[in-house]
This record gives structure tokens, C-alpha cells and sequence, in this order.
């Protein structure tokens, strides 16, 4: 198979410069291959999977040298056999799928790089090795560790722990689904190859920047820009032999042309647009935030430097991967790979080949258009569920003591709300969706709580976000635990009652007023969540003063606390999550389950809400303007992108659910824990599907503000079609 498309420029703002060491550390990487059994051969060491020219053609000793240009010679040596193992890695576990070996292979892995019981560990004696990948692990971590500090053994043990799942996970399966491009670049910022190889960059640098920056999101930010970029250019070069010879799905270039439906040349185009994006936003971190730490945590001269040097190798590493992507010959057809390897600076160019015309390309494709009666600058998706709704019966007395209260708290005044905008909303509307078997008590008083947290939404909208005010805001979320009290009978601490805000006022009168009766670790676990739902506030208020929208992954990763989905869980009649064992809430099955909750939560509220949050509130922190700005799409293609991602986070619900049964048999659950799961999931479905009916049925992402006084309101801006009929369905009561 032919390269399908001319691989692009790559951009590139670092120069690439080659150790000298090059030579010396090719030659031992051969031999330390040989010698753990990974070359394919007599005498080799079962699992050997690598012929010797398609060793030769990896040259991991020149991307080692590439990589890392200022190591030594005996750094450089380890780091082009850690490189070297990475590579078999993958052959490995392609060679466990092929023999049917199941997961051993994967966890005696696992086990070698184990704090306790692993190698180099200095407690239990480890395994003989029984393959070439275990044999090379062996050898590596002790050596390794020996010259390494605890923290960073520790955070390298844990990304190479991810590294082995992942790879074994990927390279387990044959074929299987392309992958969402947002799923894609999440996987990787965790368990790619790029990733862990950012702890081999720290190894090699003198001084380690201190946790307290490591911590932070703006490193994270940072780190991720490394990753996203690093991983692209690898998509770029790979896609043939992933294809032809790997069978494998998972790359950006298949991604976007499943998703996107491009064609190979203008997926990859848009693929090399990202990483141009990618790497220009690396750019500007290393050259104008990484100071701005210094300020921020107080650093010492030492630690200004080791941020320094850790920040240059990670630049030297995109140059010299890039260089080594142009002159390795493994991703040339076997064909034109040759017998030798590079021996000089010569490079040896990547494939162009010529793929097929190009069409135009009118910024893909032409969205269709909702109607000015719902507003939305896209053909909204159908956000089809599994479950049906059902509504409280009590939703008229919800509604009514909703009003009351939000009227004695001073809610229902503007600048926040009108009695007009308030129907509209019909937020107790939502809680006897989502509630549908409370009683009359329990329906009216989570009601207030939903109406008091999309308060403190749009109170943030009005006081802070639109003025871009950060003292203030900051203040106001310092202020929401003391109103709060865990004594519910205490009054606020900062001030009395009389000079609290609306907002404020409401938030102490209904604490006091529904906590009494809570359960203290409810109690304790509702004030957090409240404090955290206000507080992420900040960080959009923060991209918005920046004029940036965040990257679609870190915004849907912040989105499980800007959704509320832990108060939603939380306001569940009896919280029936309460009962469950810690063993049990932390199990893949309901923690996957409880992240597919928060994302199709933040997800679908994005789309519902972009028009509004982007044409009159000027937020950028919503997921179909990140996706549209992230992978340079339209936002039909945006939101068509989040929509896949809503549909695999339905996906992933049922495919836990189904795996419950086996966690709570290996858990050895009693009649009682068994009962609690059912209540917490039937719960956990009855919300999502009872949030959707309100979507569908709430004007508050459709209305538009009151129009001035001097003139009508002007007129839609975007195209009309037709309205599909069939999206507002009757209300089943």
C-alpha cells in the first residue's frame, strides 16, 4: 500500500541537533536487543518478534541521539535501550494477541515496575523473566532507579504502569473501532509514548522543577501541548504501516477522516493544522507562562534553572523526533527500506507519494440550520437514550414553592432573573424529570437546589464574567463553604445577614433550611460539592479574561465539576451511594459509569447552550467552540464530533452496567451492597434520561434577551431550514 496522501511540512521552531554519542549508542542498542532476546534468530529468547532489519530500519540509537542531544554517552545508552523496549513493546503484546496468551503477559509487566514487589524494589526477588519485553524491563529498572530520586522513580513507575495497559490493551485486539479524536488525544495525554517520555527528558536534566509546579494545571497545559504535538507528527509518518502492517485504527489521521469525513489528504492536512496549532501554543508556555511560575510559587534561583533545562529538553525532543521521524526508515514499505541504516547527518526523506486530487475543500461541509424558533446555529442532534422519562407528579408544587422562595430571596429581580426568564428556564421542571419517584418533600427541596446552583451560574455570568472580574469572583467563591456551615444551626462567619448578597442570602437561608435533617457525611460531601461547582467558575472566568478557549479534552475533564453531576448524585432521593462500600464506588465498572454521567451531562448542555454562551455571554469555555477551534472544523463538524462522544459515553454506561455483576462477585458483595448498586444506577439512568426530556422541553438556551426599548429584536443571523417534527415530542406524564 501506497502513502495515501503527501505528508506535509511539519513545523518546526526548534532546531534539531544530533549527539555526538550517536554511533556508540547504536551499536549497544543492537547488542543489548541481542542479548535480552528481542531480535528474532537463532538463540533468541522466546517472544523474540524483530527481524534484524527491521531493527535496523527503527535506528532507535538515532532517535535517541536526536532526542537527546547534551546527554552522555552512558545516559544516552540507557535512553536509546528504554527507547528500544518501547518499540518491542508493542511486537510483544501483537505476539501474545497472535498465541492467545491472555493478560499474564501484561501483569507480569505490571509486577516488574511495582513499588513493593517489582524489580530493583529491594523487597521480594523478581520472576525469571519468561519473555524478551520482561527480560529488557529486568534489566532497565534497576538500573535506572539507581540513579534516579524517589519522585521521579515514582512518577515514572506510574507512567510506564500506564504505557504497559495501554499498549497491551491496543496492541491486544485486532482491528476494532477508529476512535474518537477526543478519546484519542485523552488516551495519549495519559498512556502515550510521548507522554512517558517527558520522565525520560527529566532523567537526563540536572535538577528537578519542584512538585509544586509539576502540580499545577498550567504544567499539565503545557505537558499536554507536548503530547498532542509529539503524537500527531507520528500519525503523520505511521498511517501506512499502521494500516498495512499493524492493522491498527488508532490514529488522528483515520480519526478525522472517520469523524470529519475527510479524505486521507485533507485529514492529514487538518491532523498537521492541529499540531501546528499544538505546537505554537508550546511555544508560547515555555517562553511567557513558565516565568510567570517564578511569581506565582516563589522559586528559588535553582528552581528557575531546573524548570529552564527541563522546559529546553522537551524542545530539543520535538526537534530531534521530528528529524528522526524524515530519516528512520520505519515507516517506508519494506520495500524501500534497504539492508543498512543511516550512518551519517544525510537524511533519508519521509515517503511523498502522490495521493488522490484534491477536492475543494469549502471549509468541509455545508451545515444545516434550526429554525429561529429554537435558535441554534446547527442541525441539533437527537441525543437518543435507552431510557424513557418519567416527571414527579408533585412538579406543579415544585414549581410553585420554587417561585416562592426565589422571590424571598431576591433571586427573582434583575439584574439575575425575571419572572419571564424564570418560566422560560423551568428549572423545577428539571428536578421532577430527574426525580420522578420523590415525594413532595424531597421533589421541592432539591428543586430549590437546582434553582440555587443555576443561580450562582448566572450570577457569575452577570457580576464577573462579564466584567471580567477576578478580585471579586475569587472573593464571592472564598465566602460559599462559610455560608455553608457544617453545624447547619451556626450562622455565616464573614458577615451578617443583613449585607449578604441575593445570591449569598439564598445560599445560608437554604442551607439552613435543608441541611438540618442531611447526614453529616452528606452534609460534609454537599458543601464541598457546591464550593467546587462555584470554584470551577474561576477557571472559566480565567480562559475568558484570557481570550482562550481551552483545549476540548482539559475542558471536558473540568466539565464533571462544572456540570454538577456530583450534586445531581448527591440530591438523588436517599443518596442511595452512600451505602456503598469503598471498594465498590472506586471499581472500574461504577467509576467509568459515574464519568459517563458527568460527560454526556457537560456534553449535551455545551451544544443546548453554545449560541447563548457564545453570542451573549462571551464564554469560551464550552466544548463544541474548543472542539471547533481545536481540529479547525465548522461547528456542524464540532458539534457532530461532541455528539459522537455523548453516544460513546451511553455506549460505555451500558457496557459497565453489563460488567457489574462480575465486580460485585469478585467483591463477594452481600444481598445489601447489591441492592444499593441497583438504586444508585437506576437512579444514575432516570437522570440522564429525565435531563434530556428537559432539554428538549426548557426555552432557556432559545430565549433571546429582552429586546431594547427604541426597536424590535434584531433579526436571527443564521440560515433557516425546515424543523424536523419529530424533536419535540408530548410530555409523558
Amino acid at each position: 500500500m501506497a502513502q495515501p496522501y503527501v505528508v506535509p511540512d511539519l513545523y518546526r521552531p526548534y532546531p534539531a541537533r544530533l549527539n555526538v554519542n550517536v554511533h556508540a549508542a547504536r551499536t549497544r542498542a543492537k547488542e543489548w536487543a541481542k542479548g535480552v532476546g528481542m531480535l528474532a534468530g537463532p538463540g533468541g529468547r522466546a517472544g523474540g518478534e524483530w527481524p534484524e532489519s527491521e531493527f535496523d530500519a527503527l535506528d532507535a540509537g538515532l532517535l535517541g541521539a536526536y532526542a537527546h542531544p547534551d546527554a552522555s554517552a552512558a545516559e544516552l545508552e540507557l535512553l536509546t535501550q528504554w527507547y528500544t523496549w518501547l518499540f518491542f513493546l508493542a511486537a510483544h503484546f501483537r505476539g501474545e494477541r497472535r498465541s492467545g496468551a491472555g493478560g499474564e503477559g501484561r501483569d507480569r509487566l505490571l509486577h516488574l515496575v511495582d513499588p513493593i514487589g517489582g524489580a530493583g524494589s529491594g523487597g521480594h526477588h523478581a520472576p525469571s523473566p519468561r519473555s524478551a519485553a520482561e527480560a529488557g524491563l529486568s534489566d532497565l529498572w534497576p538500573r535506572t532507579a539507581a540513579i534516579a530520586s524517589d519522585a521521579w522513580r515514582d512518577g515514572f513507575a506510574a507512567a510506564t504502569r500506564a504505557l504497559i495497559r495501554s499498549a497491551a490493551e491496543r496492541e491486544g485486539r485486532s482491528g476494532g473501532d477508529i476512535p474518537h479524536p477526543l478519546e484519542l488525544f485523552a488516551d495519549r495525554r495519559t498512556s502515550g509514548a510521548a507522554t512517558w517520555a517527558t520522565h525520560l527528558v527529566g532523567l537526563v536534566s540536572p535538577g528537578a522543577p519542584p512538585e509544586r509546579v509539576l502540580r499545577t494545571p498550567r504544567f499539565a497545559s503545557l505537558r499536554a501541548c507536548f503530547s498532542d504535538a509529539a503524537h500527531l507528527a507520528n500519525d503523520l509518518y505511521s498511517y501506512r504501516k499502521e494500516i498495512e502492517e499493524e492493522g491498527r485504527p488508532d490514529n488522528a489521521v483515520m480519526s478525522v477522516e472517520r469523524f470529519l469525513h475527510r479524505s486521507p489528504q485533507e485529514a492529514a492536512e487538518l491532523v498537521n493544522r492541529v499540531r501546528t496549532a499544538r505546537m505554537r501554543r508550546f511555544e508560547e508556555m515555555s517562553a511567557t507562562e513558565a516565568p510567570a511560575w517564578v511569581a506565582d510559587h516563589g522559586l528559588t534561583p535553582g528552581e528557575c534553572a531546573a524548570i529552564a533545562v527541563n522546559v529546553k529538553g522537551l524542545q530539543d525532543w520535538q526537534a530531534g523526533t521530528v528529524e528522526w521521524h524524515e530519516r528512520t526508515g520505519r515507516y517506508r514499505p519494506t520495500a524501500q527500506r534497504g539492508s543498512g541504516v543511516p550512518t551519517g547527518p544525510a537524511p533519508h526523506p519521509p515517503p511523498v507519494l502522490i495521493g488522490p486530487t484534491l477536492r475543494p475543500h469549502p471549509h468541509a461541509h455545508s451545515p444545516t440550520f434550526l429554525p429561529p424558533s429554537l435558535d441554534h446555529p446547527f442541525r441539533l442532534p437527537p441525543f437518543e437514550q435507552p431510557w424513557a422519562h418519567r416527571i414527579n407528579p408533585h412538579v406543579d408544587t415544585a414549581r410553585r414553592e420554587a417561585r416562592n422562595w426565589a422571590r424571598e430571596t431576591g433571586l427573582l429581580a434583575p439584574p439575575l432573573w425575571t419572572d419571564a426568564t424564570f418560566t422560560a428556564d423551568d428549572r423545577p421542571l428539571f428536578t421532577a424529570l430527574t426525580r420522578p419517584d420523590a415525594s413532595e418533600e424531597e421533589v421541592c427541596r432539591a428543586a430549590l437546589w437546582d434553582v440555587c446552583l443555576a443561580a450562582i451560574d448566572d450570577h457569575f455570568v452577570a457580576a464577573y464574567k462579564a466584567k471580567r472580574d477576578v478580585p471579586a469572583a475569587r472573593a464571592f467563591v472564598e465566602r460559599v463553604p462559610e455560608l455553608m456551615p457544617i453545624p447547619s444551626s451556626t450562622p455565616p462567619t464573614h458577615s451578617p445577614l443583613s449585607s449578604l448578597s441575593s445570591i449569598e442570602h439564598a445560599i445560608t437561608s437554604l442551607w439552613h433550611k435543608t441541611s438540618a435533617d442531611m447526614p453529616e457525611a452528606l452534609r460534609h460531601r454537599f458543601r464541598s460539592a457546591v464550593a467546587d461547582f462555584a470554584g470551577a467558575n474561576l477557571w472559566e472566568l480565567d480562559n475568558i479574561v484570557r481570550g482562550r478557549p481551552p483545549d476540548p479534552v482539559e475542558h471536558g475533564e473540568m466539565r464533571r465539576t462544572t456540570s454538577g453531576a456530583d450534586l445531581s448524585i448527591a440530591l438523588m432521593p436517599g443518596s442511595p451511594d452512600l451505602d456503598l462500600p469503598t471498594a465498590v464506588l472506586r471499581s472500574a465498572p461504577l467509576r467509568t459509569m459515574r464519568e459517563a454521567f458527568a460527560d454526556t451531562a457537560g456534553i449535551r448542555n455545551d451544544i443546548h447552550s453554545y449560541r447563548m454562551e457564545t453570542e451573549e455571554e462571551g464564554e469560551v469555555c464550552n466544548g463544541v467552540l474548543a472542539t471547533e477551534r481545536f481540529l479547525d472544523c465548522t461547528v456542524q463538524e464540532a458539534v457532530d464530533v461532541a455528539y459522537a462522544a455523548f453516544t460513546a459515553g451511553i455506549e460505555d454506561f451500558q457496557e459497565a452496567e453489563t460488567a457489574l455483576p462480575g465486580m460485585l462477585d469478585r467483591l463477594s458483595a452481600d444481598t445489601a451492597t447489591r441492592e444499593s448498586v441497583h438504586r444508585h444506577v437506576e437512579a444514575l439512568k432516570t437522570w440522564m434520561a429525565g435531563a434530556n426530556e428537559w432539554y428538549r422541553r426548557t426555552h432557556r438556551y432559545t430565549r433571546r434577551p429582552t429586546p431594547p426599548a427604541h426597536g424590535p429584536a434584531a433579526p436571527p443571523t443564521h440560515p433557516i431550514v425546515n424543523l424536523d417534527a419529530s424533536y419535540r415530542r408530548p410530555l409523558t406524564l
